[in-house]
């Protein structure tokens, strides 16, 4: 399984993860610092247009 699945099945939904999940139960350092840099602001956003998605940068 990938990283999505393996931290879904351990530790709940996308919401979850992002919103509640203790950052110290997160084994991926990469995982974890872009879960905090969400939760702190620390982004970057480029806007979608015209059916093109945007993005969010979080490390």
């Amino acid at each position: 399984m990938g990283m999505y699945m393996d931290s879904v099945n351990k530790y709940g939904s996308e919401f979850d993860i992002l919103r509640n999940v203790n950052l110290k139960y997160i084994d991926n350092e990469d995982l974890r610092k872009g879960i905090e840099n969400i939760r702190e602001g620390n982004v970057s956003l480029t806007a979608g247009y015209d059916g093109v998605f945007g993005i969010i940068k979080a490390l």
